[in-house]
């Protein structure tokens, strides 16, 4: 027979048994749903006045100026750069101390442009007969006053060099208004030219160029026959940089 006693102790303790839920309390507001843009909770950004957003903008524009600038800075120490390592391997090069293609091979490792084909440099010498008129009181005088002004007159073209000219004849032609003897004088002079190429055959056609407009400057002095090649002599070989042509 069950007694109460026995219905009692087969109850669940308390302390074992779930809470029931209390009821929501109306007064208290519900959690609101997780925010998917991330944006809760961030504090909406401050309007700013039209003179504030012009000092920005100006400050902006200074900082992108200065670094524009800075860049170019330093592209042009770059160039800079560059330009001093390619005169060095030039110089080095000349000096035959390296050769033509090893600086470049170098040249291409830094980035740098390859240098210029080596060209000669030479003297060329020409024959050049020429022909002056000189006055002079007495006869004896007319060779080296001839000698004297045609010297005079080719030291004043630089691109020419000049040794003595040689006289070669003297022929008198009648008298000038103070009386003194007119003299017409025939002399040879050995003009040298410099000329630079990488093709040594076209060395003696653009330096006979350089003479003939060098004799068409003389004042006093006409060509007096036929110009004819003398002697070349290669003074050196010397790469030809970019600004040596400027």
């Amino acid at each position: 027979m069950t007694t109460v006693i026995d219905t009692v102790h087969g109850l669940p303790d308390a302390a074992t048994m779930p809470a029931a839920p209390h009821p929501a309390d109306p007064r208290t507001p519900p959690e609101p749903a997780p925010d998917p843009t991330g944006v809760t909770g961030v504090a909406p950004p401050t309007a700013e006045s039209p003179a504030e957003l012009a000092a920005r903008l100006a400050e902006a524009t200074t900082r992108l100026r200065q670094a524009d600038q800075r860049l170019a800075d330093l592209a042009d120490a770059h160039r800079r750069l560059a330009d001093g390592v390619r005169r060095e391997l030039a110089a080095i090069t000349d000096r035959r101390l390296l050769r033509h293609q090893e600086a470049n091979t170098v040249l291409a490792r830094l980035g740098v442009a390859a240098l210029p084909k080596p060209v000669s440099v030479c003297l060329l010498t020409f024959r050049v007969p020429l022909r002056i008129t000189v006055s002079t009181a007495r006869p004896d005088q007319a060779r080296p006053e001839a000698r004297d002004r045609i010297a005079a007159e080719l030291a004043r073209r630089r691109p020419l060099g000049h040794d003595t000219p040689r006289i070669e004849a003297v022929t008198a032609q009648g008298t000038d208004r103070d009386g003194r003897t007119r003299f017409q004088v025939h002399a040879v002079a050995w003009l040298t030219v410099e000329a630079s190429g990488t093709n040594r055959r076209l060395l003696w056609p653009a330096a006979r160029a350089i003479l003939t407009d060098e004799l068409a400057r003389l004042r006093h002095i006409r060509l007096a026959g036929r110009i004819t090649q003398a002697e070349e002599h290669r003074l050196y070989i010397r790469t030809p940089l970019d600004a040596d042509r400027d």
